[in-house]
């Protein structure tokens, strides 16, 4: 998701893009300002990975409040005047948006930076495989990217579109991502799905006990799906 603010100087405009984006499954709303002064603050504390960002603001524009900015985030500018258009490519901008707001529109250009972002983050990853760091895994939250060993990874736990990563250290790291996406990057010769909502690491399963509870190095129980018992099993031995 999109960590995203709203930077807007009319209240009701401001207020009916909050209203739009806090409906959209790409992005996470985080605040909003009203002014170029309050804008900086805002973005340089949260450091946003989107901004919707107004062009015309009561104390300046948003041309200058995206210079002022320690690090630079994706931007959409939103404008009534068609002209500023060029002006907002040429400083780096992904899209911008003519007033009245249209709000698939807004989601159209929304969902064109998510998916940059997406693309970028797979690239990295490749990338870091391809120099010998295909033993770590790279989840990013709104926290950040994290850098998993594989060898540091207990479990996961799917629930819907998210992911729980359980950790030796006992620390848990929840993505916005569903288990199935992370089937393919786990190194089947160590990890296995043992259930529809659950992949272990193979190396930490003390046991299976009778009542098909796969038992882990941290004493966590997790099930085993009937349909996925003997491959399950089988697994062990082609580790």
């Amino acid at each position: 998701m999109l960590r995203t603010i709203v930077i807007e100087d009319e209240d009701l405009i401001r207020k009916m893009i909050v209203n739009m984006v806090k409906n959209m499954d790409a992005v996470n709303f985080i605040g909003e300002a009203s002014s170029v002064y309050e804008g900086v603050i805002l973005a340089d504390a949260t450091q946003p990975d989107l901004i919707l960002l107004d062009i015309q603001l009561r104390d300046g524009n948003g041309f200058t409040l995206y210079e002022k900015l320690k690090t630079k985030p994706k931007v959409i500018f939103i404008t009534a005047y068609d002209d500023y258009g060029i002006r907002a490519i040429r400083l780096g901008a992904l899209d911008y948006i003519l007033k009245p707001i249209d709000e698939e529109e807004l989601e159209m250009a929304i969902q064109k930076v998510f998916q940059q972002s997406q693309y970028a983050e797979q690239f990295t990853a490749t990338a870091l495989a391809m120099n010998g760091q295909a033993n770590k895994l790279f989840l990013r939250t709104q926290e950040g990217l994290h850098i998993l060993k594989m060898n540091d990874i207990l479990y996961c736990h799917g629930e819907g579109s998210y992911t729980q990563f359980f950790i030796k250290n006992g620390s848990k790291i929840m993505v916005s991502k569903p288990l199935k996406e992370y089937e393919s990057m786990l190194p089947e010769q160590q990890f296995a799905r043992c259930h529809q909502s659950y992949i272990v690491n193979l190396n930490e399963v003390t046991r299976i006990d009778k009542s098909d509870l796969v038992i882990m190095s941290n004493e966590a129980a997790i099930p085993i799906s009937t349909r996925k018992k003997k491959w399950f099993i089988d697994s062990f031995f082609s580790s």
